[in-house]
């Protein structure tokens, strides 16, 4: 990943823009950190990750829910395997 400073974003962005369809480029003020550039593409693809994670989090998040209620509960009633038909 390529490394620049803020001045030189500002005085190159035309290049820069270029320059990250092939590579995201961390812009730095002062050394730190303030901007990642990426490519519309690799924005689409961080977009989909988080969406994925933020679902597996939400379904994790009911399973979880769905466990604690059952807590206790003989595992063959859940299951529906239990004699008398779950009785």
């Amino acid at each position: 990943m390529r490394s620049v400073d803020w001045r030189e974003a500002q005085n190159r962005l035309d290049s820069l823009l270029d320059m990250v369809q092939k590579e995201p480029v961390t812009v730095t003020r002062d050394g730190q950190v303030v901007a990642f550039l990426v490519s519309p593409e690799e924005f689409r693809l961080l977009e989909d990750f988080l969406a994925a994670r933020s679902r597996r989090r939400e379904n994790a998040a009911e399973f979880e829910a769905l466990f604690d209620t059952n807590a206790g509960a003989d595992s063959r009633k859940i299951r529906g395997d239990a004699p008398n038909g779950g009785e």
